[in-house]
C-alpha cells in the first residue's frame, strides 16, 4: 500500500549532546534543539542551543564555525562571546546562520577554564536522510559465523515504549500488538517471522547483532501497524509468531539500536539508528524468513558495533556484580573526543577530532567499554573520584588535556580511568570464548602486562609514573587480583613481584562499589581492611607485580627443622650431603628466598653455598672426608632478613671402604664389574 504521510506532519525534535573532554571533565551539558529539518544552502537556518551546568561557570570564546563561509564568515546571529551559568539553571541561545553548499556541518565551541567544549551539528541533507529515511536493510545471504555460548545470552529487555520513544521524523506506528489489542479479529491469522542480523566489522569479520531491537510491521496508509517488537539473541537471530488482522498483510522488518541496556543515537538529531527492509506485499504464507539482514549503508554500521559492545559490557557487569544497570545512551557522532558526560549522563563518540574527520573512535571497542565503565561508576555507584588530567603530557589532538596510560596524573584519575581500562580488558577478553569471534587486536585493551613509563602520544618520550598516580598500573593490579594466571611475573615489576592472588572479579570490584576509594593507595588499604583472612603474602607479591610495594619492616621467622636426610654424626662414605628445612614463615610480604651456609666447625667460619634462592633443599657437591655443619636464614619479599638458625650437624663423611662398593653392569659388557681391595 502507498504511504500517506507527508513532510508537513514532521514535528520539531529536541536534541541532546554534550561537551568534549578527556574521559571526564567539565560539568556542562549542551543541548541542541528546535531543529525541524536539514539545512538548505543559501537559506538562513535557526536553531537553539541550551547550556546547563551543576556549577557556577563561565563558558567563554563561544564560536560557531564550519557551516558558514570558510575563512571566518559572519558571526551567527544570537551568539554571545561568553555565557555565565548559574548552577542547574538552563541558558537558552537562539542562533541563526547561513549554510553554504560546501559545509552544512557546524562546530559549536567554547572554553571552560583550559578545557575545550565542542559539539558538531550535521544539518546536511545526506545525514538527515541517513537518520529519517529508514536506512535500507538488505539480505546478504548466508553468512557463517562461529558458534556463540548459549549461556551468555542474558536479555537486557526492551528499550522502552516504541510508541512514545519513536522519532516524529520516522513513519508513525499504530500499536497492533496483542497486548494492546486484546481480542483478535476473526479474520486474522498467525505468521511466524524469523531471520538474522549481522554487520560487517572494519576488519572484515561478520558479527551477529547482540540483542538488537527488531520490529515486525504491517504497512498501511497513514499509520503502519506494529505487530511485534522483539530482540535478537546473542547470535543475532530472531524468531517470533505475530498476529495479523489481515489475510494478506504487507510486512517489513525494522531494526533499531536500542535495548534495555543501551541506546545508540545520532549526536545531532538525537534519534536512534534504524533500518528497514523492503515490503513483502500481500503475504499469504505462514512462515516468513527475511534471511540474513545487514545495513546497506556501510557508513553507519558502527552504531551496531557500539550496541554490541555496550550490551556485552552490561552483561559482564550484571553477571559479575548481580546488578542490572540502567539504560545508557551513546551519542555518535558527537563531540570532539570520546568521553562520558557525568552531568548529562551520555557517552559521546566523535566523528571529528581537532576539526578533522577521524574514523578510529567509532570502531574502538576498548573505548566504548571504557566509557561505559565511567557511566557504571557514576550512575550505579554514585561515585566519581576527583580527577586532574592536566599533567601537560598526554593532551588530546584538539589541545584538551587528556589522560595517560603510563604517565602519572593524580590518584583520582588513576582509579577512575584504571577502572575503565580494567572493565574493557575483562569484557573484551571474553569475546572469543563467549561470542565466537575475538575482537580486532588494535581495539583491545590488554591488562596482563605492564608497560614502560612513556607518553601515549610519543613512545620515545619518557615520563614520571608513580603507580599510586598512574591509571595503567592500577588497572593491571585489578586484573591480577581477578585472574588466576599462575605465578606470572610482569615485565617492569618491582623486586619479588609475582601474580599470586586470585580473588575473582566480584571481590576485586566490590572495594570500588562499597568504599569508593579516591586513589590506588586508599583502594589497597580498604582491600586489606575488608579481607582480614586473605593470604597476605600472595597479596603483597601481586601488588609488587604491579610496582606497588607496601612497607614491611618485620623480619621473617628463623627457619626451623634444618637437617640432613642422608647423613648423621656417624660418618658414611657418601661424599655429598643433602639438607632440608621447614618452609619459613613471614607476617606480611612472604618469604622470597633463603641463604644457606656451610662450615667444618659449629662456630664457623662459614661459607655461603646458597644465596637468595627460593628452594626447600640443598645437595652439596662432593666433599672431602670430615664433619660439616649448616645454618640457614630467610629473606622476605621486602628484603628483611631473619637471624641465622643454630648450626645443624655434624654430618660426617669418611673415606670409602670395600664394603661400601657394590657390583654394577656397564652398558655393552656381559659380566658384572666387582670392586676389589
Amino acid at each position: 500500500m502507498n504511504r500517506g504521510l507527508c513532510a508537513s506532519l514532521l514535528l520539531a525534535l529536541m536534541l541532546g549532546a554534550s561537551s568534549a573532554r578527556a574521559d571526564l571533565g567539565v560539568p556542562l551539558t549542551i543541548k541542541l534543539n528546535n531543529l525541524t529539518g536539514p539545512a538548505v544552502a543559501g537559506q538562513p537556518v535557526t536553531f537553539g542551543v541550551q547550556l546547563k551546568s551543576s556549577q557556577a561557570i563561565t563558558v567563554r570564546n563561544l564560536s560557531l564555525t564550519g557551516g558558514t563561509a570558510t575563512g571566518g564568515g559572519p558571526r551567527p546571529l544570537g551568539l554571545p562571546d561568553s555565557v555565565v551559568l548559574v548552577p542547574n539553571v538552563a541558558t537558552q541561545l537562539t542562533l541563526t546562520a547561513l549554510p553554504t553548499l560546501t559545509s552544512p556541518v557546524y562546530r559549536f565551541q567554547g572554553f571552560v577554564g583550559n578545557r575545550i567544549v565542542v559539539q558538531y551539528l550535521d544539518l546536511s541533507r545526506g545525514h538527515f536522510d541517513q537518520m529519517f529515511r529508514n536506512n535500507q536493510a538488505v539480505d546478504i545471504g548466508d553468512v557463517v559465523i562461529a558458534p556463540v555460548d548459549p549461556n551468555s545470552d542474558d536479555d537486557p529487555g526492551p528499550g522502552g515504549d516504541p510508541m512514545s520513544a519513536r522519532s516524529p521524523f520516522l513513519e508513525p506506528l499504530r500499536d497492533r500488538r496483542p497486548s494492546a489489542m486484546g481480542a483478535h479479529s476473526t479474520e486474522g491469522r498467525t505468521i511466524r517471522v524469523l531471520g538474522k542480523v549481522r554487520y560487517h566489522r572494519q576488519d572484515g569479520e561478520w558479527i551477529p547483532a547482540d540483542h538488537l531491537t527488531v520490529r515486525i510491521i504491517d504497512e498501511e496508509t497513514g499509520f503502519d501497524d506494529l505487530l511485534a517488537e522483539v530482540r535478537t539473541n546473542n547470535a543475532g537471530e530472531y524468531d517470533v509468531n505475530v498476529w495479523s488482522d489481515e489475510a494478506e498483510p504487507d510486512l517489513y522488518i525494522e531494526f533499531a539500536t536500542i535495548n534495555g541496556a543501551v541506546e545508540v543515537q545520532d549526536g545531532t538529531w538525537n534519534s536512534t539508528y534504524t533500518w528497514a527492509t523492503s515490503v513483502r506485499e500481500d503475504y499469504t504464507g505462514s512462515t516468513l524468513d527475511f534471511g540474513t539482514l545487514s545495513s546497506s549503508d556501510e557508513y553507519i554500521r558502527p552504531a551496531l558495533h557500539m550496541l554490541n559492545n555496550a550490551t556485552r559490557a552490561w552483561r559482564w557487569f550484571k553477571n559479575t556484580m548481580g546488578v542490572n544497570p540502567p539504560r545508557q545512551q551513546f551519542e555518535w557522532p558527537s563531540g570532539d573526543w570520546p568521553h562520558y558526560d557525568p552531568y548529562g549522563g551520555d557517552i559521546h563518540i566523535p566523528q571529528y577530532v581537532a576539526g578533522l574527520e577521524n574514523f578510529k573512535s567509532r570502531w574502538n571497542t576498548a573505548t566504548h567499554v571504557h566509557e561505559y565503565g565511567h557511566a557504571l561508576m557514576n550512575e550505579v555507584w554514585d561515585y566519581i573520584p576527583s580527577f586532574d588530567y592536566d599533567n601537560g603530557i598526554c593532551n588530546n589532538p584538539n589541545g584538551d588535556p587528556g589522560h595517560c596510560g603510563f604517565c602519572q596524573e593524580d590518584g583520582g584519575t588513576a582509579v577512575s580511568e584504571g577502572w575503565g581500562n580494567y572493565l574493557a580488558g575483562e569484557v573484551i577478553d571474553q569475546y572469543e570464548s563467549k561470542y565466537g569471534i575475538a575482537e580486532d587486536s588494535q581495539y583491545t585493551r590488554n591488562q596482563e602486562s605492564l608497560g614502560n613509563c612513556l607518553d601515549n602520544q610519543d613512545p620515545n618520550m619518557s615520563c614520571p609514573c608513580d603507580p599510586y598516580r598512574t591509571e595503567n598500573f592500577f588497572s593491571r593490579l585489578m586484573h591480577d587480583l581477578t585472574d588466576n594466571t599462575p605465578d606470572e611475573v610482569d615485565g617492569f615489576a618491582a623486586a619479588n613481584g609475582q601474580d599470586l592472588a586470585n580473588f575473582g572479579a566480584f571481590e576485586t570490584v566490590k572495594t570500588l562499589r562499597d568504599w569508593h576509594p579516591t586513589s590506588p593507595a586508599s583502594y589497597i588499604n580498604l582491600f586489606i581492611l575488608n579481607h582480614p583472612t586473605m593470604n597476605k603474602e600472595a597479596f603483597w607479591a601481586t601488588l609488587a607485580n604491579n610496582k606497588y610495594v607496601l612497607e614491611d619492616n618485620t623480619a621473617p621467622a628463623v627457619p626451623t627443622g634444618l637437617t640432613s636426610t642422608d647423613h648423621t654424626a656417624v660418618a658414611n662414605a657418601d661424599p655429598t650431603i643433602r639438607v632440608v628445612w621447614n618452609t619459613p614463615t613471614d607476617n606480611f610480604s612472604g618469604v622470597a628466598s633463603i641463604d644457606l651456609q656451610r662450615a667444618t666447625a659449629s662456630g664457623g667460619p662459614w661459607t655461603t653455598v646458597v644465596s637468595a634462592q627460593d628452594t626447600s633443599f640443598y645437595v652439596s657437591p662432593e666433599l672431602s672426608p670430615g664433619n660439616y655443619y649448616f645454618r640457614i636464614r630467610a629473606r622476605d619479599r621486602a628484603g628483611n632478613l631473619s637471624a641465622y638458625s643454630s648450626a645443624a650437624g655434624p654430618f660426617g663423611i669418611r673415606d670409602p671402604l670395600p664394603a661400601d662398593f657394590g657390583t654394577t653392569v656397564i652398558a655393552g659388557w656381559d659380566s658384572f664389574v666387582v670392586p676389589r681391595d
